[in-house]
């Protein structure tokens, strides 16, 4: 339990792994601060939270495999805490559970490799997918609350999308583009039920 921050490149040891294993508890990135350790997630009981948080705006990449075999929804969340932070994932996503994207900033994939057992959900912000085949397997996406799935230019998508319906009367999903063109061949379902929810955004030459 309770909080760690890595506040230098090398401060979490030259080869070591990291396993969040306890509730509540939380590995906290500083601001500029890159890292290349594996980090994993065991699957364990309760109603635990726990969270690999990147703070600050200038930027941070992660380059280490992330693990998770929590199988509970919504237990285990990269959190980018600022929304005008970017935080890259060039390690590969992987194991039988789930993950969340949570916080404003923006999460981008770019490991073709990536495979989760679950669904990778996104509760704020924004998911970017840097590459294509770095979606996160066969189980797809599911947006929630206020949140959004980005494509990098070029990239193609072939993963399932689940958008959710929260019940809450100002969320908004999106699916977009930023530039270029781009594919999302998966399948979506939409649960929203409330008009002008679930947006597509893309320049002229679109998706």
């Amino acid at each position: 339990a309770g909080t760690v921050r890595a506040e230098a490149n090398n401060a979490l040891g030259a080869t070591s792994g990291i396993e969040l294993d306890a509730d509540t508890a939380t590995l906290e990135v500083a601001d500029g601060v890159d890292i290349d350790r594996d980090l994993s997630a065991p699957n364990v009981t309760g109603t635990e939270t726990r969270s690999l948080t990147f703070l600050g705006t200038s930027g941070n990449t992660w380059s280490g495999g992330i693990s998770s075999a929590d199988e509970a929804q919504e237990d285990v969340f990269i959190n980018v805490a600022d929304a005008a932070n970017t935080v890259t994932i060039s390690g590969a996503i992987s194991g039988a559970g789930e993950l969340a994207k949570s916080g404003p900033g923006t999460l981008v994939l770019t490991n073709t490799g990536n495979s989760l057992g679950q669904e990778f959900r996104v509760t704020g912000g924004t998911l970017r997918i840097g590459a294509t085949g770095a979606d996160t397997g066969g189980n797809g996406f599911e947006l929630r609350e206020t949140s959004t799935l980005d494509l990098a230019s070029g990239v193609t998508v072939a993963s399932a999308m689940v958008i959710s319906n929260d019940g809450l009367a100002a969320d908004e999903k999106t699916v977009s583009l930023a530039s270029g063109t781009g594919t999302y061949s998966g399948a979506i379902s939409i649960e929203e039920q409330d008009a002008g929810d679930f947006n597509v955004s893309a320049p002229a030459t679109g998706v």
